[in-house]
């Protein structure tokens, strides 16, 4: 007599999700510190690039200006973003927070160094400073809209780790996120219109 088990024809096991398409990327302390500082250090092309407009000691000033004024508008908007989250009752944890603004910063630098070839294109071959002013103000532009993109969708999937908003706060919660975008690109535009000679009209 035939065996009455039926054993299955086809066994398809669950497939683990793919961390890849995770707007945040976990790691050690010192994995999340490198990946900003390779970040700050690939946006330097950019800064070069600008500085080609005169040369000389304008390589230098614009090449620090560039991660110089990504730390400082990190620094001054990062801290205001998460007391105001903790007062609303969001539960961030402190290292998500700063593994989403490692994921900025290594994207603002990527982005910035993208720009850099076609740049230096231009600012070498169309002499005038406004166009050097063109230039670095659209590549920072971008380069923030992209960066602020991902580290808001970095800080809600960090939420979601973290545990669940409460109703009451949902609304305040998404009106937070909007006012920082808005504050981290007025900070932006001050930090690098005070470091960036390109932006002050001189080079």
């Amino acid at each position: 007599m035939a065996d009455s088990t039926i054993e299955p024809v086809l066994s398809v096991p669950e497939q683990p999700k793919n961390q890849n398409s995770s707007a945040l990327d976990l790691g050690s302390p010192a994995f999340l510190v490198e990946r900003a500082l390779v970040g700050l250090g690939l946006s330097i092309f950019f800064g070069l690039a600008l500085g080609m407009h005169r040369g000389g000691l304008s390589l230098i000033t614009h090449a620090l200006a560039i991660p110089g004024g990504l730390l400082l508008t990190t620094c001054v908007s990062i801290p205001s973003l998460y007391i105001v989250l903790s007062m609303l009752g969001a539960p961030l944890r402190l290292g998500l927070l700063l593994a989403s603004v490692s994921t900025a910063l290594h994207t603002a630098g990527r982005v910035l160094a993208g720009f850099a070839p076609i740049a230096a294109l231009l600012v070498v071959t169309i002499r005038e400073p406004i166009a050097l002013a063109l230039v670095a103000k659209l590549g920072l532009e971008i380069a923030g809209c992209l960066s602020l993109y991902r580290l808001m969708s970095a800080v809600r999937e960090a939420n979601a780790l973290s545990g669940t908003i409460p109703g009451s706060a949902q609304t305040k919660y998404g009106l937070v996120l909007c006012g920082f975008v808005v504050l981290a690109l007025n900070l932006g535009q001050m930090a690098f219109s005070t470091l960036l000679p390109a932006l002050r009209g001189a080079s």
